[in-house]
């Protein structure tokens, strides 16, 4: 079995090493599923919202993140995956030039959330025993292990993003903002929920679920008990991202592109595909990216590892 997963990692890496070729564009990645229980991943041009590739990956995927660490050999960026597979919660690394790099796997007690990347680190959201019953934000240290901060916040996590040197985690109505320490600098609760974060232009950007109504909002990072409300929206946001200029929103059957006034630029129906999480590739600032041809073969990666992890959970328990 143990060599049955390292071919399959095996073809995933060499999946993934083929995608070494840059082209001059950004990526918008987003996690989907069925209502057949299918789920993937799948790329867009981020202009045209236009479809790259798509390819199933077993597990449920419970947050995307693109981020620069844990390794200056990284060349800037690393995809972070977290999901829940056969095996339970999971944080993967991806290095879009090179290889699929590695799993932390956290086991059954751990329920895994949404996950962020910024200054040099990476945040995952979990709920789990390892200090007691509840929510928790954990970092992960420059070696891709467990690191020694964990935070506890107040209910599940539903946006989290790094920006202007902090950390921003929503859960429920709370908007909660720490340093790179771990330390809480600013909370702020509201009456209605918030339902994902981003962040760009210096401005942190928020979807929120006013008592049955969507709308878009933005704060000022520095202040957060006010805030302008940008656009309504026509239904609850899965997820937000930010990316060369424009804000993302995925719902459940469609995702748009506004700019940072709140106008809608563009929109895509993705039909029985049923949007999850969103995560901006930016070639500006993280080196190339695949070539769109490139793209089936980077998320077969992602499939083959997911298989992996998944045979390895069926192997027979150990008899005496």
């Amino acid at each position: 079995m143990a060599r049955e997963i390292k071919t399959a990692l095996a073809a995933a890496a060499g999946a993934l090493a083929l995608c070494a070729t840059a082209a001059d564009a950004s990526v918008l990645y987003s996690s989907y599923s069925y209502e057949t229980g299918e789920q993937g991943l799948i790329g867009y041009n981020p202009t045209t919202l236009g479809e790259y590739a798509a390819h199933t990956a077993p597990g449920d995927i419970r947050g995307l993140a693109f981020g620069a660490c844990c390794d200056a050999s990284l060349n800037g960026g690393a995809l972070f995956v977290t999901r829940e597979t056969d095996l339970g919660a999971s944080v993967s690394r991806y290095d879009l030039g090179e290889n699929y790099l590695d799993t932390l796997n956290f086991g059954p007690p751990i329920e895994a959330g949404i996950v962020a990347a910024g200054g040099g680190s990476v945040f995952w959201s979990y709920e789990g025993v390892w200090s007691g019953s509840g929510f928790h934000v954990g970092w992960l240290d420059p070696d891709f292990g467990v690191g020694p901060i964990e935070i506890d916040i107040g209910g599940k996590a539903t946006g989290m993003v790094f920006g202007d040197d902090s950390l921003f985690v929503a859960w429920d109505g709370t908007i909660a903002e720490y340093d790179l320490g771990g330390n809480l600098l600013a909370s702020q609760s509201y009456a209605y929920s918030i339902d994902s974060l981003a962040y760009g232009n210096g401005q942190l950007f928020a979807a929120a679920n006013f008592f049955g109504a969507n709308g878009l909002l933005a704060f000022d990072p520095q202040d957060l008990t006010s805030y302008d409300i940008l656009a309504n929206l026509n239904g609850e946001v899965n997820s937000l991202a930010f990316g060369d200029g424009s804000i993302y929103a995925a719902f459940d059957h469609s995702i748009g592109r506004y700019d940072t006034a709140g106008v809608e630029l563009d929109s895509i129906d993705t039909g029985r595909r049923i949007n999850g999480y969103l995560a901006f590739y930016s070639d500006a600032t993280q080196g190339g990216v695949p070539e769109p041809s490139a793209w089936a073969l980077m998320i077969l990666g992602f499939g083959l590892a997911g298989s992996a992890f998944r045979a390895r959970r069926k192997a027979p328990a150990f008899q005496a």
